[in-house]
Protein backbone atom coordinates (compact mmCIF):
# COMPACT_ATOMS: atom_id res chain seq x y z
CA UNK A 1 0.00 0.00 0.00
CA UNK A 2 1.00 3.53 -1.08
CA UNK A 3 3.95 2.41 -2.88
CA UNK A 4 2.65 5.19 -5.40
CA UNK A 5 3.20 2.94 -8.64
CA UNK A 6 -0.10 3.45 -10.00
CA UNK A 7 -3.27 4.78 -9.65
CA UNK A 8 -6.48 3.17 -8.41
CA UNK A 9 -9.29 2.76 -9.73
CA UNK A 10 -11.43 6.20 -8.59
CA UNK A 11 -14.58 5.24 -9.71
CA UNK A 12 -14.83 2.31 -8.30
CA UNK A 13 -13.85 3.60 -4.42
CA UNK A 14 -16.22 6.46 -5.47
CA UNK A 15 -18.98 4.12 -6.19
CA UNK A 16 -18.08 2.62 -2.60
CA UNK A 17 -18.54 5.41 -1.13
CA UNK A 18 -15.00 7.18 -1.23
CA UNK A 19 -15.11 11.52 -1.26
CA UNK A 20 -11.57 12.00 -1.37
CA UNK A 21 -8.06 10.44 -2.64
CA UNK A 22 -4.74 11.16 -1.35
CA UNK A 23 -0.98 10.21 -2.19
CA UNK A 24 -0.61 9.20 1.37
CA UNK A 25 1.58 10.80 4.40
CA UNK A 26 4.45 8.22 3.46
CA UNK A 27 5.42 8.50 -0.24
CA UNK A 28 5.70 11.48 -2.91
CA UNK A 29 3.61 10.14 -6.33
CA UNK A 30 6.36 11.12 -9.09
CA UNK A 31 5.43 14.24 -11.07
CA UNK A 32 3.67 12.02 -14.13
CA UNK A 33 1.50 9.63 -12.10
CA UNK A 34 0.75 12.93 -9.69
CA UNK A 35 -0.48 14.90 -12.89
CA UNK A 36 -2.26 11.97 -14.20
CA UNK A 37 -4.13 11.67 -10.78
CA UNK A 38 -5.03 14.66 -10.53
CA UNK A 39 -5.80 15.34 -14.04
CA UNK A 40 -8.14 12.17 -13.75
CA UNK A 41 -10.02 13.52 -10.48
CA UNK A 42 -10.95 16.42 -11.94
CA UNK A 43 -12.73 15.33 -14.32
CA UNK A 44 -15.78 14.14 -11.89
CA UNK A 45 -14.69 17.10 -9.39
CA UNK A 46 -13.21 14.97 -7.13
CA UNK A 47 -10.76 16.12 -4.14
CA UNK A 48 -7.01 15.19 -3.94
CA UNK A 49 -5.27 15.67 -0.55
CA UNK A 50 -1.50 15.88 -0.66
CA UNK A 51 1.18 15.74 1.69
CA UNK A 52 3.69 17.93 0.93
CA UNK A 53 7.34 16.72 1.66
CA UNK A 54 10.08 16.45 -1.17
CA UNK A 55 11.28 13.29 0.59
CA UNK A 56 14.65 13.41 -0.63
CA UNK A 57 15.16 16.35 1.74
CA UNK A 58 14.32 14.79 4.27
CA UNK A 59 16.44 11.79 4.86
CA UNK A 60 18.39 11.85 7.71
CA UNK A 61 17.37 15.41 9.40
CA UNK A 62 15.18 15.49 12.64
CA UNK A 63 14.81 18.87 12.90
CA UNK A 64 13.81 21.66 11.30
CA UNK A 65 17.11 23.58 9.82
CA UNK A 66 18.45 26.76 12.09
CA UNK A 67 19.53 27.63 15.64
CA UNK A 68 18.11 24.65 16.95
CA UNK A 69 20.00 22.36 14.38
CA UNK A 70 22.68 23.06 14.80
CA UNK A 71 22.37 23.56 18.63
CA UNK A 72 21.91 19.81 18.47
CA UNK A 73 24.17 18.99 15.70
CA UNK A 74 22.28 17.61 13.48
CA UNK A 75 21.06 18.32 10.06
CA UNK A 76 18.00 20.07 9.20
CA UNK A 77 15.56 20.20 7.45
CA UNK A 78 14.84 23.72 5.55
CA UNK A 79 11.40 25.20 4.85
CA UNK A 80 12.01 23.95 1.09
CA UNK A 81 11.26 20.43 1.78
CA UNK A 82 7.62 21.77 2.01
CA UNK A 83 7.25 24.64 -0.02
CA UNK A 84 8.66 23.03 -3.06
CA UNK A 85 5.87 20.07 -3.02
CA UNK A 86 3.22 23.09 -2.05
CA UNK A 87 4.77 24.78 -5.25
CA UNK A 88 4.08 21.40 -7.58
CA UNK A 89 0.74 20.94 -6.07
CA UNK A 90 -0.32 24.37 -6.95
CA UNK A 91 0.89 24.29 -10.22
CA UNK A 92 -0.74 20.70 -11.26
CA UNK A 93 -3.87 21.93 -9.67
CA UNK A 94 -4.25 25.29 -11.58
CA UNK A 95 -3.26 23.32 -14.87
CA UNK A 96 -5.55 20.39 -14.15
CA UNK A 97 -8.61 22.22 -12.08
CA UNK A 98 -8.27 19.39 -10.27
CA UNK A 99 -9.74 20.22 -6.58
CA UNK A 100 -7.19 20.55 -4.07
CA UNK A 101 -6.56 20.20 -0.46
CA UNK A 102 -2.82 20.35 0.96
CA UNK A 103 -2.15 18.99 4.53
CA UNK A 104 0.45 19.69 7.62
CA UNK A 105 0.88 23.33 6.67
CA UNK A 106 4.15 24.84 8.71
CA UNK A 107 5.71 27.59 7.17
CA UNK A 108 5.26 30.94 5.93
CA UNK A 109 6.68 30.08 2.61
CA UNK A 110 4.31 27.33 1.85
CA UNK A 111 1.81 30.26 3.18
CA UNK A 112 2.47 32.72 0.82
CA UNK A 113 1.86 29.90 -2.09
CA UNK A 114 -1.46 29.11 -0.96
CA UNK A 115 -2.71 32.55 -0.39
CA UNK A 116 -1.43 33.75 -3.63
CA UNK A 117 -3.25 30.46 -5.67
CA UNK A 118 -6.37 31.20 -3.50
CA UNK A 119 -5.51 34.86 -4.81
CA UNK A 120 -5.86 33.33 -8.67
CA UNK A 121 -8.78 31.45 -8.07
CA UNK A 122 -7.26 28.09 -7.98
CA UNK A 123 -9.52 25.58 -6.18
CA UNK A 124 -7.25 24.85 -3.47
CA UNK A 125 -7.77 24.62 0.49
CA UNK A 126 -5.05 24.03 2.70
CA UNK A 127 -5.19 22.48 7.09
CA UNK A 128 -2.31 22.67 9.68
CA UNK A 129 -2.20 21.19 12.95
CA UNK A 130 -1.98 22.07 16.61
CA UNK A 131 1.60 21.88 17.08
CA UNK A 132 2.52 24.57 14.29
CA UNK A 133 0.95 27.23 16.00
CA UNK A 134 1.88 25.69 19.69
CA UNK A 135 5.47 25.62 19.60
CA UNK A 136 8.20 25.82 17.76
CA UNK A 137 11.91 24.27 17.33
CA UNK A 138 12.91 25.85 20.40
CA UNK A 139 10.43 23.72 21.98
CA UNK A 140 12.71 20.27 20.81
CA UNK A 141 15.26 21.82 23.37
CA UNK A 142 13.42 21.01 26.72
CA UNK A 143 10.63 18.35 25.10
CA UNK A 144 13.05 15.95 22.49
CA UNK A 145 11.86 13.08 20.80
CA UNK A 146 8.40 13.50 21.62
CA UNK A 147 8.58 16.97 19.72
CA UNK A 148 9.63 15.27 16.30
CA UNK A 149 6.93 15.72 14.42
CA UNK A 150 6.27 15.51 10.45
CA UNK A 151 6.74 18.22 9.32
CA UNK A 152 9.27 19.27 11.75
CA UNK A 153 8.52 22.02 14.58
CA UNK A 154 9.82 25.64 12.93
CA UNK A 155 11.08 28.65 13.53
CA UNK A 156 9.12 31.11 15.71
CA UNK A 157 8.45 33.76 12.55
CA UNK A 158 6.28 30.81 11.18
CA UNK A 159 4.42 29.61 13.99
CA UNK A 160 3.18 33.40 14.03
CA UNK A 161 2.70 33.10 10.25
CA UNK A 162 0.51 29.68 10.78
CA UNK A 163 -1.91 32.13 12.98
CA UNK A 164 -2.21 34.96 10.91
CA UNK A 165 -3.64 32.35 8.19
CA UNK A 166 -5.89 30.78 10.47
CA UNK A 167 -7.32 34.27 11.09
CA UNK A 168 -7.37 35.65 7.57
CA UNK A 169 -8.76 32.35 5.83
CA UNK A 170 -5.47 31.25 4.36
CA UNK A 171 -6.27 28.22 6.02
CA UNK A 172 -8.83 26.51 6.01
CA UNK A 173 -9.05 23.84 9.07
CA UNK A 174 -7.47 22.35 11.33
CA UNK A 175 -6.90 18.79 11.63
CA UNK A 176 -5.10 16.64 14.72
CA UNK A 177 -2.61 14.82 12.50
CA UNK A 178 -3.28 11.70 14.90
CA UNK A 179 -0.06 9.95 14.95
CA UNK A 180 -0.39 6.50 18.12
CA UNK A 181 3.34 5.31 18.25
CA UNK A 182 4.84 2.61 20.40
CA UNK A 183 7.60 3.39 23.47
CA UNK A 184 10.09 2.15 21.70
CA UNK A 185 9.26 3.74 18.21
CA UNK A 186 9.73 6.90 19.93
CA UNK A 187 12.11 6.46 22.62
CA UNK A 188 14.50 9.56 23.65
CA UNK A 189 16.64 9.98 20.95
CA UNK A 190 15.83 12.43 18.50
CA UNK A 191 18.01 11.12 15.68
CA UNK A 192 16.39 7.68 15.47
CA UNK A 193 12.72 8.34 16.61
CA UNK A 194 9.97 8.12 14.07
CA UNK A 195 7.47 11.29 13.63
CA UNK A 196 4.59 11.88 14.98
CA UNK A 197 2.32 12.85 18.15
CA UNK A 198 -1.32 11.67 18.95
CA UNK A 199 -3.59 14.62 18.57
CA UNK A 200 -7.22 13.19 18.46
CA UNK A 201 -8.09 13.67 22.22
CA UNK A 202 -6.35 17.58 22.68
CA UNK A 203 -6.98 18.59 19.51
CA UNK A 204 -9.26 21.14 20.57
CA UNK A 205 -8.24 21.72 24.02
CA UNK A 206 -4.91 22.95 22.17
CA UNK A 207 -6.65 25.20 19.80
CA UNK A 208 -8.55 26.10 22.62
CA UNK A 209 -5.45 26.92 24.84
CA UNK A 210 -3.17 28.28 22.17
CA UNK A 211 -5.65 30.24 19.83
CA UNK A 212 -8.37 31.23 21.98
CA UNK A 213 -7.48 32.01 25.38
CA UNK A 214 -4.41 34.12 23.85
CA UNK A 215 -6.85 35.78 21.92
CA UNK A 216 -5.41 35.28 18.74
CA UNK A 217 -9.09 33.90 17.49
CA UNK A 218 -12.86 33.83 18.28
CA UNK A 219 -14.61 30.61 18.91
CA UNK A 220 -16.85 30.89 16.24
CA UNK A 221 -13.84 30.92 13.91
CA UNK A 222 -12.63 27.83 15.76
CA UNK A 223 -15.50 26.17 15.34
CA UNK A 224 -15.47 26.96 11.58
CA UNK A 225 -11.77 25.64 11.05
CA UNK A 226 -12.68 22.58 13.45
CA UNK A 227 -16.26 21.19 12.33
CA UNK A 228 -17.24 23.18 9.58
CA UNK A 229 -14.99 23.57 7.20
CA UNK A 230 -13.61 20.11 7.17
CA UNK A 231 -17.31 19.56 6.56
CA UNK A 232 -17.67 20.94 3.70
CA UNK A 233 -14.84 20.39 2.00
CA UNK A 234 -15.38 17.24 2.22
CA UNK A 235 -18.69 17.30 0.93
CA UNK A 236 -20.27 15.85 4.30
CA UNK A 237 -23.46 17.15 5.57
CA UNK A 238 -23.78 18.54 9.03
CA UNK A 239 -26.48 20.52 9.05
CA UNK A 240 -28.53 19.31 12.14
CA UNK A 241 -32.27 18.18 11.09
CA UNK A 242 -34.73 16.10 12.37
CA UNK A 243 -34.82 12.24 11.43
CA UNK A 244 -31.46 12.36 10.45
CA UNK A 245 -28.36 10.53 13.03
CA UNK A 246 -26.66 12.71 15.41
CA UNK A 247 -22.88 14.04 15.30
CA UNK A 248 -22.25 16.19 18.42
CA UNK A 249 -19.70 17.31 20.83
CA UNK A 250 -20.47 18.53 24.28
CA UNK A 251 -18.02 21.09 24.80
CA UNK A 252 -16.44 22.36 28.18
CA UNK A 253 -14.91 25.18 27.79
CA UNK A 254 -13.84 26.03 31.42
CA UNK A 255 -12.49 22.65 32.29
CA UNK A 256 -8.56 22.93 32.95
CA UNK A 257 -6.27 19.72 33.02
CA UNK A 258 -3.00 18.26 32.70
CA UNK A 259 -2.18 15.45 29.32
CA UNK A 260 -0.88 12.32 31.58
CA UNK A 261 -0.43 8.94 30.39
CA UNK A 262 -3.74 8.37 32.70
CA UNK A 263 -6.11 11.34 31.40
CA UNK A 264 -5.25 9.90 27.70
CA UNK A 265 -7.62 7.66 26.16
CA UNK A 266 -5.21 5.89 23.32
CA UNK A 267 -3.14 3.19 23.46
CA UNK A 268 -0.25 5.12 22.85
CA UNK A 269 1.13 7.98 24.62
CA UNK A 270 3.45 10.20 22.55
CA UNK A 271 2.02 13.19 23.28
CA UNK A 272 3.56 16.15 22.55
CA UNK A 273 1.71 17.95 24.98
CA UNK A 274 2.75 15.44 27.41
CA UNK A 275 2.48 16.89 31.50
CA UNK A 276 1.50 20.38 29.92
CA UNK A 277 -1.98 22.18 31.42
CA UNK A 278 -4.36 22.52 28.79
CA UNK A 279 -7.99 24.47 28.73
CA UNK A 280 -10.91 23.35 27.39
CA UNK A 281 -12.05 19.85 26.16
CA UNK A 282 -14.74 17.79 24.20
CA UNK A 283 -16.86 16.18 26.92
CA UNK A 284 -18.77 13.79 25.67
CA UNK A 285 -20.20 12.74 21.85
CA UNK A 286 -23.58 11.43 20.34
CA UNK A 287 -21.81 9.15 17.16
CA UNK A 288 -24.42 7.95 15.03
CA UNK A 289 -26.77 8.56 18.19
CA UNK A 290 -24.58 7.08 20.12
CA UNK A 291 -23.79 8.87 23.51
CA UNK A 292 -20.02 8.58 24.24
Amino acid sequence: AMKGNKLNDFEALRSCGSVAFSDGKNESLSDDLLFDAMKTLAKNDSLFIGHPRYHKIYNDRPVNLGRVSKILGVKGIPVSAEALDVARYVLYAAETGCRLHLCGISCKASLDMIAEAKAKSINITASTSPQYFSMSDNDILFYGARAKVYPPLRKPDDVAAVVSALADGTLDCISSDHTPLAVEEKGNDIRSALDGSIGLQTAFSAAYSYLIESGKLDIYRLIELMYLSPASILGVDYDIKAGTDAYLNLLSLDREFIVTGNYLKSRSSNSIYMGLNLRGCVEHSFVSNRFE
